[in-house]
């Protein structure tokens, strides 16, 4: 390269605004061009080998540019160096920058992106006299990342330990926890109140000690870090007896601060427990098996309630909890980490987090959701014990240093930070109580509505709340967590589809827990029994707060005799109960005195015998209009019907005038006659004569059997023309006419109680037996060729029986 190019390959002030359009240029052309990529991408690799080559090689050089990039922003480092910090490994396939985008991405750009910061605060003279408190960082400890069995995160086969403590575990609804602290080590004022007494009616038994602590002066002064041993160089020590105990406290007592993590379990329990107690100090850890020594650790409220020894906890809101309920025990002097994160204003506030910050150590938290009944404890698990407490204290360290500095060496920022310390001290635990009324509280089923954001209402609610209730009470009386009993997402799913029969209740819940197993009679009754109570809920509130417009004033059809006693024009005016003053769907109507008539209409104006009122025109054009259509027609009373010819011949003629409007006064009264009370008509009336029917064809009788019936429509008798004398053809027709009128005749009605049963015939046995059919087969003789529908069967298949399956249900 020439002296020329390598000037002009230099970044300088002179070249830097065209270097930056080109750099963004060669960085959104590809972006623009890999948007565009589809993305079945993977399908075309398949069907173009040289695509997939071209893809493959892009890849690669992306690859490589990266991982230069990434070890350019470390600080120049190789790829093996790399490596070992906080493991940032090569990225090789696609799945490495998927998984690893941000540890080996992101963070590295915030390094340099910090180190930039640091660089312009130190050229621009920004620096304060005094820099915060850099994370020192020791030779690196990285989590081992062998995976454990999936047995050991839910170990199902252990017995349960809570069966062997000494203090039954009381999981009842109505009693209230009662304090373990028996004696009060530390104290400046007396235990005021009675073993006896209930925990919600009674303050904080080191309330008065936490709030009036005098601090040690050395947490207000930096101190000098001192990188923390490895694990491997540090002192441990399992403590599971006695013994072991006492030596740890007298070891305690010694020192100035000490880092205190635990470990509980909380699914094979209704309100859990504690397995493990880590606590170090600067050259010693400890973990303490809590199940073996659950009824021996109130002694370690002789160190944990001294004001002159820091505790250092992280996230210590449900540690306070967990150790006041499992042995008593309470923290006086709390310097809780994570309130430091907040107030130094971290953007993470993870104890992961910080270990990674302050000691370049990932800790594998895999095995943070692991079952800590377990024993003895893999090596694995017991070593992510150890990491949470081990480098504990120098996090510590580091950030009372920058607290300080932040607040240019005044106290005020340690200060607010054991403020806040003291409030997560003074907590109390209370026992849960569960509220079935309000569903409030931690496992409430109103809070759990609210959380999910469902909204159930009606019969699905009152299932909710029912099947909520129930695993709440089988969770306390088998001493399981709820949610192994049932999972939130199948009360739901119960909830919003309740299954009617045991099929629909196993198809909702394929594999229940054993509790539920055992009880799935006692869930589908439950489930039954508020449907039903719902559904006779839901029709109690419908009749008794039912519209009546809705409920009375649909129309019903009355039979005849209702409409008889009424007798009267519908539009007469008549007091009747069957009214409503409002409805739902049209507001208000106006009172009426007849339930079938309105006062009003927006067609036809007011209705004419409405008091008050008066006729508007266009009803009386309407009604005109509708009376000038009708004509009276006579009644079946009035017709008569001659002998001879069927023939209608009216008795009378009814003249009607051309209707014209008049008053309603005036009106023709049409009543309604029922048919009993119609006058009968003198006159013979032929049965031979249906008016308005089609007549019925008669079945026909076979010609051999005798005419004996005489035709229901004949005509009068003619004389027979001579055998000899020749017949017209009219006189052919007509005689063909009669002789098929004289075949169809009605026949007798079928007698079932005297026919046969079909039943009850005897079978031929010749028919039902197969060898004798094949022989009747073989005897008939072959035709010559082949006969139009008689082909022979085509052969069986091999694999269908030669016989058998023949069923002969009603031979006797």
């Amino acid at each position: 390269m020439t002296s020329k190019a390598k000037a002009e390959s230099l970044i300088g002030d002179a070249n830097f605004s065209d270097f930056q359009t080109r750099l963004q240029a060669a960085i959104l052309a590809p972006t623009k061009k890999s948007m565009s990529l589809p993305k079945d991408i993977q399908f075309h690799r398949t069907l173009e080998s040289e695509f997939a080559k071209e893809l493959d090689s892009c890849a690669d050089r992306l690859l490589s540019l990266t991982n230069k990039l990434i070890r350019l922003a470390d600080g120049g480092s190789s790829a093996k160096q790399s490596g070992k910090r906080k493991g940032k490994a090569k990225l090789e396939t696609e799945d490495d920058v998927v998984d690893g985008f941000r540890s080996r991405v992101v963070d590295s750009m915030e390094n340099l992106l910090e180190r930039t910061d640091l660089c312009l605060d130190e050229f621009l003279g920004r620096g304060a006299s005094k820099p915060a408190a850099i994370p020192i960082k020791p030779a690196p400890e990285v989590a081992s990342r062998v995976r454990l069995p999936q047995n050991l995160f839910h170990a199902s086969h252990l017995p349960k330990p809570q069966l062997k403590f000494r203090r039954t575990v009381d999981n009842s609804n109505e009693s209230n926890w009662k304090p373990l602290l028996r004696t009060k080590p530390n104290a400046l004022a007396p235990l005021d109140y009675p073993q006896d007494s209930l925990s919600n009616q009674l303050p904080h038994p080191y309330g008065h000690e936490i709030a009036n602590i005098d601090f040690p002066q050395g947490l207000f002064s930096h101190v000098t870090l001192q990188e923390p041993s490895s694990m491997n160089e540090t002192p441990f020590s399992w403590v599971s007896t006695r013994e072991e105990l006492a030596a740890m406290f007298q070891q305690l007592r010694t020192v100035s601060e000490i880092a205190v993590d635990l470990e509980h379990h909380d699914y094979r329990t209704f309100s859990g427990f504690l397995c493990l107690m880590q606590i170090s100090t600067r050259g010693h850890d400890f973990v303490v098996d809590t199940l073996a020594l659950r009824d021996e650790l109130e002694i370690l409220n002789g160190v944990f309630t001294d004001p002159t020894i820091v505790k250092v906890f992280h996230g210590a809101e449900s540690d306070i909890i967990w150790l006041q309920q499992n042995f008593g025990l309470y923290i006086v002097n709390l310097f809780d980490t994570y309130h430091a994160s907040k107030v130094l204003e971290f953007q993470k506030h993870s104890l992961a987090s910080l270990l990674s910050l302050y000691c370049d150590f990932i800790a594998d938290k895999k095995y943070q959701m692991a079952d800590w009944r377990i024993r003895p404890l893999p090596n694995e698990m017991l070593q992510y014990a150890r990491s949470d407490t081990h480098f504990l204290l120098f996090v510590y360290d580091n950030m009372k240093n920058a607290l300080l500095d932040k607040a240019e060496g005044r106290p005020e920022l340690v200060l607010e930070v054991l403020e806040r310390s003291k409030q997560t001290s003074l907590r109390t635990y209370v026992k849960e109580i569960y509220d079935s009324v309000g569903g409030n509280g931690p496992g409430g089923w109103n809070t759990l509505l609210q959380k999910w954001g469902r909204g159930l209402t009606g019969l699905q609610l009152a299932v909710f709340k029912a099947v909520h209730g129930w695993r709440d009470q089988i969770a306390r009386k088998d001493d399981e967590s709820t949610r192994y009993v049932m999972s939130n997402n199948h009360i739901f799913q119960l909830a919003e589809h309740p299954p009617a029969d045991m099929t629909a209740l196993m198809q909702t819940l394929p594999s229940p827990s054993p509790p539920v197993r055992t009880r799935l009679k006692q869930l589908l009754e439950l489930i039954r029994e508020t449907v039903r109570e719902q559904l006779e809920e839901a029709q109690n509130a419908a009749k008794s707060t039912a519209d009546p417009v809705v409920v009375e004033a649909v129309p019903v059809i009355q039979s005849s005799t209702f409409l008889e006693s009424r007798g009267r024009n519908l539009w007469d005016s008549r007091d009747s109960t069957l009214s409503a003053t409002a409805s739902s769907l049209f507001r208000n109507i106006v009172k009426t005195s007849s339930p079938y008539a309105a006062s009003a209409s927006s067609l036809l104006g007011n209705r004419p015998d409405h008091e008050g009122t008066e006729q508007s025109d266009e009803f009386r054009q309407i009604v005109a209009r509708i009376h000038g259509s009708i004509r009276l027609a006579p009644s079946v009373d009035n017709l008569k019907i001659e002998p001879g010819p069927s023939k209608l011949v009216e008795a009378e003629e009814v003249e009607v005038e051309e209707m014209v409007p008049v008053q309603p006064a005036e009106m023709l009264d049409l009543t309604f006659v029922p048919a009993t009370e119609r006058k009968k008509t003198s006159g013979d009336v032929m049965d031979n004569v249906v008016v308005g029917r089609q007549r019925k064809r008669k079945r026909k009788e076979p010609s051999t059997t005798p005419l004996n019936v005489e035709s229901e429509v004949a005509g009068p008798p003619q004389a027979e023309p001579h055998p000899s004398a020749p017949e017209p053809n009219g006189a052919k027709k007509k005689k063909a006419r009669h002789s098929k009128e004289q075949e169809e005749v009605s026949l007798d009605p079928f007698d079932y109680a005297t026919a046969s049963n079909l039943l009850d015939d005897i079978p031929d046995k010749k028919a039902s037996d197969p060898a004798k059919r094949k022989k009747e087969k073989k005897k008939k003789p072959a035709g010559t060729g082949l006969e139009y529908g008689n082909f022979p069967a085509p052969p069986k298949a091999h694999s269908e029986f030669k016989g058998g399956n023949l069923s002969h249900s009603y031979q006797i």
